[in-house]
């Protein structure tokens, strides 16, 4: 599998919200600046499967402007959008509420999944969900194919239940938020997942702007190592 970040930031700080690529098909989250990136590669259309974990803004405010650009750069093939319950609301609000628009407005249809704790299988690969706590209603997310496991936490402290879907992940990327927040995990924390998980390699996303990373990252690698801090159009094969 190829991993492509688009971004890697927390809401409002000065990186592009969290948002990656897999294998240049499958996009995870829509968050603000996720069309921007997308249309530097150049692969918009290139999109099959959309997964939000949740629908908080710099996770899924993009997702209107995506499908509208999309449309515009002449897709004509429907688009899965997997997300949890309240997706087709979203989706119809926000291209009323950003652009005055409809999905009858679209070259393509849209196939929505409201994910729960399922399988889907999809493109030759398999999806696994598990909800973790946030402040809206969130998702962790695995993907497997060819033997190949990318795990994804979303934003929310891990559970047992996360962890358990994240073993033996061969890429987990987890939200590292900071200390503090009740809905947030935190980069101590996200090292204790990995070594519990027993992950190969940890990716951390979604730093609190005012973190103090390199202090709290000598702490992190005496938990777990390797841990890497991906920046936008970083590229990870796994």
């Amino acid at each position: 599998m190829k991993i492509t970040f688009l971004g890697a930031g927390e809401a409002w700080g000065n990186e592009p919200n969290i948002s990656f690529l897999v294998d240049n098909k499958i996009l995870i989250e829509c968050g603000m600046h996720t069309v921007l990136q997308l249309q530097k590669l150049g692969i918009i259309k290139n999109i099959k499967v959309v997964y939000l974990s949740h629908l908080h803004a710099d996770h899924a405010l993009g997702l209107p402007a995506f499908l509208l650009c999309s449309s515009e750069e002449g897709r004509g093939e429907e688009i899965k959008i997997m997300a949890p319950r309240g997706i087709d609301k979203y989706i119809d609000d926000s291209l009323r509420i950003s652009y005055n628009k409809e999905r009858k407005n679209l070259n393509f249809e849209i196939k929505t999944i409201e994910i729960k704790e399922m399988e889907i299988k999809i493109e030759g690969y398999k999806f696994l969900f598990s909800k973790i706590p946030h402040s809206f209603p969130c998702y962790s997310i695995s993907i497997t194919k060819n033997g190949k496991k990318l795990v994804y936490t979303g934003d929310g402290q891990p559970t047992n239940e996360t962890i358990k879907l994240a073993k033996n992940a061969d890429l987990l990327i987890a939200e590292a938020y900071a200390e503090g927040f009740e809905n947030h995990s935190s980069i101590i924390r996200a090292a204790r997942m990995a070594k519990e998980s027993n992950a190969k390699l940890l990716a951390m996303v979604h730093i609190f702007r005012k973190e103090n990373v390199e202090e709290k990252l000598r702490e992190a690698v005496k938990i777990f190592s390797p841990i890497i801090l991906p920046k936008e159009f970083d590229v990870i094969w796994i």
